[in-house]
């Protein structure tokens, strides 16, 4: 930032926008997607509050400036600093100064020890009460109750991590039939090669405790953000997308409770960052994973890592690590691939919840059961078939529908003769014979999300678990929730929406002759038609040279026009383009301006 574009904000905003630190007391807070402009009392002058920003003063902002309106309305906030909530900084001592209190009476003991213990519990006191006695009880109660929370989820941990620890050892050990070669170490007995198969062990226990934890671990890593940034993002998108709500507060009244829902209540300070919801499925999927890993590589005819049969010791070695050549070990590694994936992307969004970990265990189940069923299809003894069961792992739905197809064809066969070439069936009377690609095409989705521009298996996924699966599913979908549980990125949630309604009213071959004009989502259709120099000309596009009446496309722009939410998008597009006609404005306006202290303010959003 320039030194004249840190002065023009400064002169705007006020110094404090910039990073300059002043004596914060009353806190004005501006809850619309617009810049408040606050008239002086006494000379008139303008105070501009910027969108979803704050403003401080030193004294009561209400006697200065003129905020009834503005408060009446719901269009900002102002905090007084008796009421305004404090920060932990002081609680935040009990949570090592009780752990050393505790210490020092049991471990040092003695007068002493009791004493220091008094002590460290004592220290931080006066100021609690402080707090207290200042009217902040909420935050001493809402520290206790983060912490309470926190103690809970450190010991749920701890369980996850001592069980992907122990069973795996206790598999091992009996499993691998270890026992002999253990007590030949302990007795000091050992040969170099039972303390090699030892350490290759351990090394095997180290990879399975580390594979079947790291799932959960990037949902305790994740736990760590904060979700009121996420609050306030999605405050922002709602007011582009529904242009009737014009103050958070609307906003809150709307939707406040589907916000707790998803993000747990507006709290301050750090224990905000926690969010809702059951820690069970993640410990089931964690269980599931590794069961998993030890089935692929428990391996235990390996037996003592010694030279054998031919094979040389790093040979033996690298026996321990291979994977089981079964076709359930190689859909697990499939699905296993997939879930890291999926919770990549899930962390880098911020969409990881319990209920991510529920599809994990569901998806493992489902394609060890699938590996199963395709051993007895599939009578093959190669590498394809370890090739297909992975693939399986990762896309699942292709084999059901594989084999969904397969049944009904022959069920066709079985009652459907007329499908068969036979003697004097409709094929010898010169009729057309159905072949079974027909059949086929009637089991498919006629409207996948594939069609959809933008969308990968891992969005398609996503969706899926919310109920989207296909394209109607899509448009008619509660797009606020979307937003709210997939943590998609609003634009293109918009977008895919946008497309999923046009493809509904318009089939594939008029579809592409909008796309030639460049139309590809039903806004799109809408907008080239409103902005049409010859709208009669416009609306026989997908008609040619007919002159019925009325033109198809007409009735397809009635049509999308009803559409639920059509007019949300609609508004989300037509914001965003006043945003930027806004931003082009002010900075013409800051270019023709005759000083810097002169720039004009924006105007208010409408």
């Amino acid at each position: 930032m320039s030194d004249v574009e840190i002065a023009m904000k400064a002169a705007r905003y006020g110094p404090e926008t910039i990073g300059a630190e002043s004596v914060r007391t009353w806190t004005v807070r501006n809850l619309t997607a617009h810049d408040l402009e606050l008239e002086r009392r006494t000379d008139g002058a303008l105070w501009v509050v910027p969108a979803f920003g704050s403003r401080v003063t030193d004294s009561d902002p209400r006697s200065a400036f003129a905020l009834e309106r503005a408060e009446g309305l719901g269009e900002l906030e102002v905090i007084d600093p008796k009421t305004a909530s404090t920060t932990f900084r002081t609680l935040y001592l009990y949570v090592w100064l009780v752990p050393a209190a505790v210490v020092s009476a049991l471990v040092w003991g003695g007068t002493w020890g009791w004493l220091t213990a008094a002590a460290c519990l004592a220290v931080p006191v006066p100021f609690v009460l402080s707090d207290a006695l200042d009217g902040h009880f909420d935050t001493v109660r809402e520290f206790i109750g983060g912490l309470i929370a926190r103690l809970v989820q450190a010991v749920t941990f701890a369980i996850v991590l001592t069980f992907c620890l122990a069973v795996p050892a206790v598999t091992l050990y009996y499993g691998a039939n270890l026992q002999p070669v253990v007590r030949h170490v302990l007795d000091g007995e050992g040969t170099e090669y039972e303390y090699l198969t030892l350490v290759c062990r351990a090394m095997q226990l180290v990879l399975i405790a580390i594979a079947s934890m790291l799932p959960a671990l990037l949902y305790y890593q994740f736990d760590r953000d904060r979700l009121s940034t996420l609050r306030e993002k999605f405050v922002q998108q709602i007011f582009r997308l529904d242009s009737r709500l014009t103050t958070k507060g609307a906003i809150c009244a709307k939707y406040g409770a589907l916000i707790d829902e998803i993000y747990g209540p507006e709290r301050s300070g750090r224990f905000r960052k926690l969010p809702p919801g059951r820690r069970a499925p993640i410990f089931v999927a964690t269980v599931l994973i590794m069961l998993g890993w030890l089935l692929v590589l428990l391996n235990p005819d390996v037996g003592v890592i010694q030279p054998a049969n031919g094979a040389t010791a790093e040979a033996r070695i690298a026996e321990v690590f291979e994977p089981r050549a079964t076709a359930p070990a190689f859909a697990f590694l499939g699905a296993y691939f997939f879930t890291l994936f999926a919770l990549l992307r899930g962390y880098v969004r911020r969409d990881l919840r319990p209920k991510s970990y529920s599809d994990i265990s569901v998806r493992i189940v489902t394609v060890v059961i699938l590996a199963w069923v395709l051993e007895l299809l599939v009578d093959d003894s190669s590498n394809d078939l370890l090739v297909v069961a992975f693939l399986v792992g990762i896309v699942p739905q292709a084999l059901l529908n594989r084999l969904r197809e397969l049944w009904q064809l022959s069920l066709a066969r079985l009652t459907l003769p007329s499908l068969r070439h036979e003697e004097g069936s409709a094929e010898s009377a010169g009729q057309p014979q159905a072949p079974d690609s027909a059949v086929a095409a009637a089991l498919a989705d006629p409207l996948p999300l594939t069609d959809l521009e933008g969308i990968d298996l891992y969005d398609r996924t996503r969706l899926s678990s919310e109920g989207v699966t296909n394209v109607e599913a899509l448009a008619h979908h509660d797009l606020i929730e979307l937003m709210l549980s997939t943590r998609i990125p609003v634009p293109r949630l918009v977008d895919w929406t946008d497309q999923a309604i046009l493809q509904l009213h318009v089939g594939p071959e008029d579809r592409a002759t909008l796309r030639r004009y460049g139309i590809r989502t039903a806004s799109d259709l809408l907008r080239a038609y409103e902005r049409a120099g010859d709208q009669d000309a416009f609306l026989r596009i997908l008609d040619g040279d007919a002159t019925g009446t009325p033109p198809r496309l007409s009735v397809i722009l009635g049509a999308i026009e009803v559409e639920e939410w059509m007019r949300y998008i609609r508004s989300w597009h037509d914001n965003g383009a006043y945003a930027r006609d806004a931003a082009a404005e002010q900075i013409d306006a800051q270019n023709e301006a005759p000083g810097a202290g002169s720039v004009a303010p924006a105007a208010a959003h409408p």
